[in-house]
């Protein structure tokens, strides 16, 4: 069963309506007697549900994405996507998983996801534009959008790590992203996956960081899966993750503090 089938059914309606038949919105607000903002929600929340890791990026983002994948976006609404599009790399990835999702109802009908915008930085501080984290970009932008005069790139403050994480075993379907949060000098690592297999009352997943293997790895915390085989949690930091090159995902019999990694489900370089 696909995860379009698995939708609400008011939810795949309100997709077929706009993909298959072209209908606006208000179009089909009219048609279903409902208010514009109940058919929007309702489209919102279908794509959300079709995107594995989606909270790296910021709610009022992935409701932009929506809008424009399916259409129902006005042209300067349809600039501002693109141009976050070109500068966010978990943007990107959100909405390439989304288009996927919709790939059965909409065929080649999606607009296409604009790749890095190239600009003349140098190959270290391309690499961190490309690599950071939603809400550093977020506060960039913040800071560009004052009425302060321009600063020289040179005194940036290094971006925390962040890490995509991907299967290590043949056949995975898994897949997740991290980020080191830093607020007033708490650390915290933020993990969000999907794919796998649920936690029971014996097994759950650990994580773990590492500068080599698992033999090398120092234990982080314990996360447990949804009905449906997501992470999305937070633990304390009490380590500098700077000093770490991974993060591990393993799954194994429950401990109060494992000693060592289990088997490895995910894996990601931090950056």
């Amino acid at each position: 069963m696909t995860a379009l089938a698995q939708l609400p059914a008011d939810q795949q309606a309100v997709l077929d309506l706009v993909l298959r038949r072209g209908r606006t919105y208000a179009g089909i607000a009219g048609a279903l007697r409902l208010d514009v903002d109940s058919v929007r929600a309702r489209a919102r929340e279908a794509v959300s549900a079709l995107v594995v890791a989606g909270r790296l990026v910021p709610t009022h983002r992935r409701a932009q994405i929506t809008d424009w994948l399916l259409g129902q976006a006005d042209p300067q609404a349809a600039h501002d996507v693109r141009s976050y599009l070109q500068s966010s790399r978990v943007g990107r990835a959100w909405a390439r998983q989304a288009a996927v999702g919709l790939g059965p109802l909409a065929g080649d009908r999606l607009p296409q996801i604009p790749a890095t915008e190239r600009t003349a930085l140098p190959p270290a501080a391309g690499l961190a534009a490309v690599a950071a984290p939603a809400l550093a970009i977020l506060a960039v932008a913040i800071a560009v959008g004052s009425g302060d005069p321009p600063r020289a790139a040179t005194a940036t403050t290094p971006q925390p790590p962040s890490a995509w994480l991907e299967p290590t075993r043949p056949g995975s379907k898994a897949d997740g992203a991290t980020e080191v949060l830093d607020r007033g000098g708490r650390k915290a690592l933020v993990v969000t996956a999907g794919g796998l297999p649920r936690s029971t009352d014996s097994a759950a997943y650990t994580v773990w960081l590492t500068s080599g293997g698992s033999a090398e790895a120092t234990y982080v915390g314990t996360l447990r899966t949804d009905d449906q085989g997501r992470i999305d949690g937070l633990t304390p930091l009490d380590v500098d993750p700077s000093g770490f090159s991974a993060v591990l995902v393993t799954r194994q019999r429950v401990a109060r503090t494992p000693s060592r990694p289990g088997m490895v489900v995910l894996r990601g370089s931090l950056r």
